[in-house]
Order: structure tokens, then C-alpha cells, then sequence
């Protein structure tokens, strides 16, 4: 493949002088997303002497790990996907299946040797330490607690954004697809990215709630008119976005099939998840249905050993079994605020939602939707799936995943693939699509009828 013309020559300088280290940690520092108000964070980890050490402990760690991985870099791929979880992975994976010479790139040692954060970015970040440190001693209400909690990745932006655009430049992608936008690493490389000039894309790995960043990419490939909504935000105005469908479920919602009762009911954790409420939940389910099969499956990042916390369940493994594959033997699906739900309701399975992390918020906007019955108790979760009427309507599910219903249901990697190359190729042909009416600040899309 030729070098795109987009791509500024290795010559050119490295690094931007725009980087902005609360910009890029928009996921912790962000009080419109408001992940720090979710969970309880361990006293031990605060403060900035405790942030240096973490620091200095992880270039350590990254040092040792050495820099072999270097020599499988990808060369010159079409499309690179950046990745830093399985999800992110999983969401990726079914599109780049349609793209000859696609790779991806990962970012987490979850995924193997990662390759990013490298050596290099710890380095170039020290003589930023002075600056973040006063930042942080300057912020004030939610910032000073993100400042706190993870000043280390406040001080690591500086040096990963120039070793982003070393990789990029190493890599020579024509494409950069990202499925998380508001994370460290992917919106490190994503600022990288747009400084040498790479066009880059956007396909979610989830569902998203309110406070998510502007769409700060070239071309979004969005779920559904929900997601839309939601990303509607002033800032994202140079991005083009087209509502695709949820393209990891294509093979699932090929194999979707209505259920005519509930024998075996999916239990889905994640880390919000107070265990308390868990427990109290299916002890009393046990006792009300002893003969209901409950299968329990934790997020992949939820370390908590749910094997000694509800002893006796079959269990889903996240990093060998996936979401969809979970769904399928399963006839119903209890959850707290998580978008396997979404993902359950899709597949014909029946999602219910618990109070599980005691915050008594819609944050998905599934329950007020009508997508999601919430249950209070177990008690009431078992009258609800005796007197169920099946899954969501056609249209309410068109709404969080618009190729439902229409020819390309089950095809969305296929035509998210098939508008990332005419994206490269010069221009994606609109004449079957239509714009969406009523969105302010992006021009939308949705297919034609």
C-alpha cells in the first residue's frame, strides 16, 4: 500500500503543543461522566506522594517488560484498531474480519504484550511532573479528586501522545479505528492520530450514558439513534456519523430466537456491583426457585472472586466465553446498570435490571425506555418472567440498533467495513442514506428505507 497522502513525513515535528493531560484523562476527570462517584476507592490510593510512586513503580514494571514487541508491529494496515480491553477487542474484531490486511494494536497486557504505554512515554513524561503537580495542588471540587486518585496518569499523558504518534508513524496506518473514546491510552491515540494526520473513526464497544466526550473523530459509526442523542453535543461538529447497528452482534442476531419460558436465568456482574445486594438477591431467588438454573457472569475487569461469593452457580468465564455466547443459553437476563442488557434484549433474551449498586439511577436510559423491566427484589424478578410478553418491539430496538429490521440486519460489520474504505478510498457515497433530522451539532445519517 502506498503512503496515504494525509501523512505527514517522519520529518515533521513530533508531538503536539495542545496536549492536554485533563482532556485526555476525560474518563476520571470528566464530573459529567461521573466515574469516581462510582465506586469506593481504596484510602491508601490518594494523594500526590502515593501518585509519584504508582508513577515511578509502572515505569519500573514497563522497563522490565522490556521492548521486543516492537519488532510485530503491524506495517502499513488499511486500518489499525487501537485496543486496551476484550471488549474493546470484541467490538473491533468482526469488522476488521472484512478488511483485507486490517490489524489491531493492543494496549493493555490483558491482551498481550501491550505497546503502549512504552518506556519512552514514561521518560518523555518526567519533566511534566512539576507542571502536573501544580495543576493538581490549583484544582479544585471533582478535578482535584481525580488529581488525587491518579495523578499518575495525569503526569503519563505528556510522554504517551509523542509515543503514540511514534507508533503511528512506525505503523503507517491509512485508517485509525478506536472503540473507546474517553479513556487514557485511546485518546492518547487519537490525539496522536489527528496530529500527524490520520483520519480516524469511532465504533462503541457499549452502550453509552450522558456525559461521554464530543465526538472528536473524523467518521462515527454509531448503535442507534439512542447513542445519537447522546453524543448530539457541541464539539462534535467537524464528525460525520452514521447509525450502523451494533456490529459485534451480527452473528448472535442471526441466531436470535424467541423463548417460550425460563429455565435458566443469566446473572451479569460488574465491578459496580455492591456484593451485598447480590448475595441478598439470589439467596432469596434459591429459596423462592429452587429449580431456576442461574448462571453467573462477572465483567471482564471484575476481579472479585464471585466463585466464593455465590458458591454453587455455574459460571460464564468473560475471557473465554462471550457475551453473546453467555446469551445463548441462557432464557432471561437479571443485571444491574450494564449494557448486556441491551445486548440480551437483541438476542430475544428477557432483560431485567436490579438495584445492584444501590444508586437507584437509569443510566442507560433502558428502564425509561421500556427496553429493560427493573425488578426490586427477587420476589418480583420471578413474577415478571412467569408473565412476560417476550422481547422489546422491532422499532424500540431499531432505536439502539438501527440495522434491525432492515437488509443489513446482521451485516453491521459488513457495512461499517464498507464505509471505512470509501472513507480511505476519498468519500463515503451518501445516496442511501438519509440524514437524520433534528440533531444540532453533527451530520447524521441512517439508511435509506
Amino acid at each position: 500500500m502506498a503512503r496515504p497522502s494525509f501523512y505527514h513525513s517522519p520529518a515533521s515535528p513530533v508531538g503536539s503543543p495542545s496536549v492536554d493531560p485533563e482532556d485526555l484523562n476525560y474518563e476520571v476527570s470528566s464530573e459529567q461522566l461521573g466515574v469516581l462517584n462510582y465506586r469506593p476507592h481504596p484510602r491508601w490510593r490518594q494523594g500526590l506522594a502515593v501518585g509519584l510512586a504508582v508513577f515511578a513503580l509502572q515505569a519500573a514494571r514497563t522497563a522490565l517488560r522490556g521492548s521486543a514487541h516492537f519488532e510485530a508491529l503491524p506495517k502499513r494496515p488499511p486500518v489499525l484498531a487501537p485496543v486496551s480491553s476484550l471488549n474493546q477487542l470484541r467490538s473491533v474484531e468482526p469488522i476488521l474480519a472484512h478488511i483485507d490486511g486490517a490489524a489491531t494494536l493492543p494496549m493493555h497486557a490483558s491482551l498481550g504484550t501491550p505497546a503502549l504505554p512504552t518506556l519512552g512515554a514514561y521518560l518523555r513524561s518526567v519533566p511534566s511532573i512539576g507542571a502536573v503537580i501544580r495543576s493538581a495542588l490549583s484544582a479544585t471540587g471533582y478535578l482535584r479528586l481525580a488529581y488525587a486518585r491518579f495523578l499518575e496518569r495525569f503526569i503519563l499523558a505528556h510522554g504517551l501522545v509523542h509515543e503514540a504518534e511514534r507508533l503511528l508513524r512506525a505503523i503507517e496506518p491509512a485508517f485509525v479505528l478506536l472503540s473507546n473514546d474517553h479513556s487514557l491510552l485511546n485518546r492518547a491515540m487519537l490525539h496522536a492520530a489527528k496530529s500527524i494526520g490520520i483520519p480516524t473513526g469511532y465504533v462503541q464497544h457499549a452502550a453509552v450514558t450522558k456525559g461521554f466526550p464530543p465526538l472528536g473523530f473524523d467518521v462515527a459509526f454509531l448503535d442507534g439513534l439512542d447513542a445519537l442523542e447522546k453524543y448530539d453535543l457541541p464539539g462534535s461538529s467537524g464528525c460525520t456519523v452514521f447509525l450502523t447497528g451494533m456490529a459485534k452482534s451480527d452473528e448472535a442476531r442471526r441466531r436470535a430466537r424467541p423463548r417460550d419460558g425460563v429455565s435458566v436465568l443469566g446473572l451479569a456482574l460488574n465491578p459496580l456491583d455492591r456484593p451485598e445486594a447480590v448475595i441478598a438477591f439470589v439467596t432469596e431467588l434459591r429459596s423462592l426457585a429452587p429449580d431456576l438454573a442461574i448462571v453467573a457472569r462477572p465483567h471482564p475487569s471484575d476481579a472479585r472472586d464471585w466463585d466464593a461469593l455465590l458458591p454453587g452457580l455455574e459460571r460464564s468465564d468473560p475471557r473465554t466465553e462471550s457475551p453473546f455466547a453467555f446469551l445463548d443459553r441462557v432464557d432471561a437476563l437479571v443485571c444491574g446498570p450494564s449494557s448486556i442488557a441491551l445486548e440480551a434484549a437483541l438476542v430475544g433474551v428477557l432483560p431485567l435490571t436490579a438495584d445492584f449498586d444501590g444508586r437507584g439511577v437509569d443510566h442507560y436510559g433502558f428502564v425509561g425506555s421500556g427496553l429493560v423491566r427493573k425488578v426490586e427484589d427477587a420476589g418480583q424478578a420471578l413474577a415478571v418472567l412467569k408473565g412476560h410478553g417476550g422481547p422489546p418491539s422491532e422499532e424500540l430496538l431499531r432505536r439502539y440498533s438501527a440495522t434491525v429490521g432492515t437488509s443489513y440486519d446482521g451485516r453491521s460489520a459488513e457495512l461499517v467495513a464498507e464505509l471505512v474504505m470509501e472513507h480511505v478510498g476519498g468519500g463515503i457515497d451518501t445516496s442511501r442514506w438519509h440524514p437524520v433530522a433534528g440533531v444540532r451539532h453533527v451530520e447524521a445519517y441512517e439508511l435509506a428505507a
